[in-house]
């Protein structure tokens, strides 16, 4: 009896034991297939967060980017394609009744054929309908009553013909013709291109080293220099709160046969004087696309240096370099500030080294209405009382934005 209930106890437990392993094992493998299927949805978000250099926008084509141009169909019979006979004045004898035994008209009645998708007619054949004259087109005294021509089918046969060739049967050649699908030339619907952009989808070679860029302040990293020819500030103004110059700030640049050529893919680089305030939410855009009048010719990215400067980095695709010749020429622009600084005793705004100069004339600089155009002069002063003495000491501050 009690060995009988020790083998029962050890079977239970070792039922027990297997079990508990069991469950070990599909533990372990289950927190392996989520770590795996984890790995697997983040790869495309580790993909989009690295730095776009392709200069390409990603683009599928949709029936929205074509333009269907239906079947046309184009009736092309005419007078001249049916060989029809024209008169001329050998057609006549002296009297001037008609002697070449030909009409110059086919026996025709409009149809479908006739008429194009609007329901236009565009045949070019007269209507002309059959006509035999009958009693009826006659009065009680033989004379023709009738208003129709009379048109009877005929086509001359070797009898209508007398030994020299000439002309005996005294009936005039008159054919018919009805259009047929052989009159008319169909032209099959096509399917136009223009949504204007380049289909695309990125690929890991779209994409800059993540590495690379970790631990740089730029997307790109690069020893390029973008060959600015122009630096300039347009629609200045004067902001009284900030104390700052608000302008359009834009750098001209040309590649020529004294720079080279620039090459795709390759990162061009140029840093604004000191003085130049790019606003952070430009600064902290992504990569923007670089065009050239409606052409997508590459990206560029504004960034901050260490040193409180900034720059702007511009790169070209490969579409855009191999379809431009030796002179390649662009512009970047952005709303942007100088600081009080960068006003000279003149009133003028002369920001820049001496590759690159903002001058911005204080005639051209817009300020408020409450100011003069022309100077202004600030007056403060501070004082105390010192009663050693018994004297008022104060300072008095004279500042202008201006100029005098």
């Amino acid at each position: 009896m009690n060995s009988t209930l020790m083998r029962h106890v050890k079977k239970i437990l070792q039922n027990y034991r297997r079990k508990k392993t069991w469950q070990k094992v599909v533990t372990v493998m289950a927190a392996v297939v989520v770590f795996i299927t984890t790995y697997m949805l983040i790869l495309p978000a580790i993909t989009m967060e690295a730095d776009l250099v392709c200069g390409k926008e990603e683009h599928t084509h949709t029936e929205e980017c074509y333009q269907t141009q239906p079947e046309q169909r184009e009736l092309t019979c005419t007078k001249e394609s049916l060989n029809i006979h024209k008169h001329t004045s050998d057609c006549y004898n002296a009297n001037g009744v008609l002697i070449c035994g030909y009409a110059d008209y086919v026996v025709h009645t409009h149809d479908a054929n006739c008429n194009d998708a609007e329901g236009n007619l565009v045949c070019t054949l007269p209507e002309v309908k059959e006509h035999t004259h009958t009693d009826g087109c006659y009065n009680a005294n033989g004379e023709l009553i009738c208003d129709q021509p009379e048109v009877i089918l005929h086509e001359h046969i070797a009898e209508c013909y007398d030994e020299d060739g000439n002309l005996i049967c005294g009936k005039v050649e008159t054919k018919k013709h009805q259009h047929t699908e052989d009159c008319i030339t169909v032209t099959s619907a096509t399917e136009t291109l223009v949504c204007g952009i380049e289909e695309h989808q990125h690929t890991e070679d779209c994409y800059g080293d993540e590495d690379e860029n970790e631990n740089s302040v730029s997307l790109f990293s690069d020893g390029n220099t973008l060959p600015v020819t122009e630096l300039s500030g347009n629609e200045t103004k004067y902001d009284p709160t900030t104390d700052l110059f608000t302008t359009k700030v834009r750098i001209d640049f040309q590649f020529n046969s004294d720079t080279g050529k620039p090459t795709a893919n390759t990162t061009y680089t140029y840093t604004y004087p000191e003085g130049i305030i790019i606003p952070d939410d430009v600064v902290n855009k992504e990569v923007q696309n670089l065009y050239d009048v409606e052409k997508l010719a590459g990206t560029y990215q504004f960034i901050k240096n260490e040193n409180g400067t900034y720059s702007v980095q511009v790169i070209f695709n490969n579409d855009y370099i191999n379809g431009s010749g030796d002179t390649v020429t662009g512009y970047v622009q952005f709303e942007g500030s100088f600081d009080k600084d960068s006003m000279n005793d003149e009133g003028n705004i002369v920001v820049g080294a001496d590759d690159a100069t903002v001058l911005v004339p204080g005639d051209k600089i817009t300020y408020p209405s409450d100011e003069t155009e022309s100077y202004n002069i600030d007056v403060s002063k501070s004082g105390s009382w010192v009663q050693d003495g018994d004297q008022l000491v104060y300072t008095v501050y004279v500042r202008t934005t201006k100029g005098t």
